[in-house]
């Protein structure tokens, strides 16, 4: 089973690349309407990753983190935006790759495993690596409370910092939220 997961990774990224390299050759060389919505759509794409990935490195420096709404957030249009790059990628290329039997059918592959993993695994880890979230007042601080419980209810508390940050590392975690009787910190 491991095997496969291993194959199926490495044909994930296989494909990624060659729809990266494919969008790059189409802003190079394609035209018109076609060049510019994929240009929108990489742009997007860039600008999204830019912030989410570098953002968080920058946060991490300072002890913060973005808040769970903020990495589904991030998540979802990083999901939709590299789906649509890679339709256009597809649609502005296809002229070009025309009478290419091997370069159409390569990168249909490619389009193909995207759209599976897309369909498929990306939900499934967006919904799973949401945590339901809170915001608290206790003893006059601020405090996101993230739900992590899955068969058993546990609660991690992270000093907030308006609605888009919170602090990396917690200030309290358990079995029962600091709202109820028998929390506290």
């Amino acid at each position: 089973m491991l095997e496969w997961m291993f194959v199926g990774t490495l044909g994930g990224l296989g494909a990624v690349v060659l729809m990266g390299l494919e969008a790059l050759n189409c802003l190079l060389t394609c035209r018109g309407k076609r060049r510019t919505r994929l240009l929108y759509a990489a742009a997007g794409l860039g600008i999204v990753l830019l912030l989410w990935w570098g953002g968080d490195a920058l946060l991490k420096m300072m002890g913060l983190a973005w808040r769970s709404w903020v990495r589904t957030a991030f998540g979802v249009a990083a999901l939709v935006l590299g789906m649509a790059g890679a339709f256009l990628t597809v649609h502005c290329g296809a002229e070009r790759r025309a009478g290419r039997l091997w370069h159409e059918a390569a990168v249909g592959i490619a389009l193909l495993m995207l759209l599976t993993y897309s369909v498929t695994i990306g939900p499934f880890l967006l919904a799973f690596s949401h945590t339901p979230e809170r915001v608290l007042e206790v003893q006059g601080q601020t405090l996101v409370e993230e739900d992590e419980s899955f068969l058993d209810p546990y609660y991690v508390y992270y000093i907030g910092f308006g609605p888009l940050l919170r602090s990396r590392e917690s200030v309290w975690s358990g079995d029962t939220p600091l709202d109820e009787e028998g929390a506290g910190i």
